[in-house]
């Protein structure tokens, strides 16, 4: 006798990657509400949004310190540019492209938020130099850590593997997620120091105008860092601990991406000498040996999420 077929089917369990989609979502959320009840004003797109005043950016210069001199274009805000305009005339209006503090802060203090482009020499220099040349830098500074990391994936990691005996590359390679303790703990320092963080995200305008990113340096701040948490602790979980695989591959993935999402901010405090934390001026060294680092930590994700050993069997089935 035959069995009846059931008329329901079992639910198949969610994705574990939706599950955490939406718990990301959820904490966005939830950290747009705490902002909104401690009175501070909601992210805004195209503008900077904040009721607070601006708080002077400091920088060490020849051995002291003093307030950053700074500079908003007067495309960014049409309100304190009429103002500005208003009081010193249309032809000196037309002359300055660049708006005063007290301009902003007295006819659009809703337009401030977080950092603003710095306009004292770098120690790289670049900001002083045309904004093409700027781009350049940029577009050149991001093609040195992409192609170092591909580099370091392809070439390296492959030559370490075939020279050490059998079995140790494996077991190295197994303890790369525990990188996911110390993003876990970068993510929770974004909310710990808000502030310093801020100070080094590129304003509108940055590299000549190639800069233009919509909404406040608060809210990339915030939400780089409850991905980076969740990744963290997603990475360490599934790879040290309950050996999830999958898993662990997604947060990789998910951390890989934003590592290259956040090298914008680095390449602004090379550029630009924006500082973390303030105050104390970076060597340019400093810049060099980071842009390495920065390498190898995206080849090692890279590893996470698609393993040197996945990369030979998929080629071996390849007929090709």
């Amino acid at each position: 006798m035959v069995d009846p077929v059931p008329c329901h089917a079992p639910a198949s369990p969610r994705p574990r990657w939706l599950v955490c989609a939406v718990a990301a979502i959820a904490i966005v959320c939830c950290i747009g509400g705490l902002n909104r009840l401690s009175g501070r004003q909601p992210y805004t797109v195209g503008h900077f949004a904040t009721t607070s005043a601006p708080r002077p950016l400091v920088r060490a210069s020849a051995g002291a310190r003093r307030p950053t001199a700074v500079r908003r274009p007067a495309a960014m805000y049409p309100v304190a540019a009429a103002a500005q305009a208003a009081q010193v005339g249309p032809a000196a209006a037309a002359a300055e492209p660049f708006l005063s503090d007290v301009a902003v802060t007295a006819a659009a203090p809703w337009a401030y938020s977080g950092p603003v482009l710095l306009t004292d020499p770098a120690p790289s220099g670049i900001n002083m130099l045309p904004g093409w040349e700027q781009q350049l830098w940029f577009v050149a500074s991001m093609s040195i850590v992409l192609l170092g990391t591909v580099a370091i994936k392809q070439l390296a990691l492959p030559f370490i593997k075939r020279v050490l005996p059998s079995g140790w590359y494996e077991r190295w390679s197994s303890t790369f997620p525990l990188l996911g303790g110390v993003f876990a703990l970068a993510g929770a320092a974004h909310f710990l120091l808000l502030e310093e963080f801020s100070n080094i995200y590129p304003p509108p305008g940055a590299w000549g105008g190639l800069w233009q990113l919509p909404g406040s340096a608060a809210f990339h701040v915030e939400w780089t860092g409850v991905v980076e948490l969740l990744g963290g602790l997603g990475l360490l979980g599934a790879g040290m601990i309950r050996k999830d695989r999958d898993v662990a591959r997604l947060s990789a993935f998910v951390l890989f991406c934003l590592v290259i999402a956040v090298t914008p901010a680095n390449i602004y405090m090379f550029t630009h000498g924006a500082q973390l934390p303030p105050g104390q001026e970076v060597p340019l060294n400093f810049h060099a040996v980071r842009a390495v680092m920065q390498m190898v930590l995206l080849s090692f994700l890279w590893e996470i999420a698609v393993p040197l050993e996945s990369e030979t069997a998929a080629s071996a089935e390849d007929p090709k």
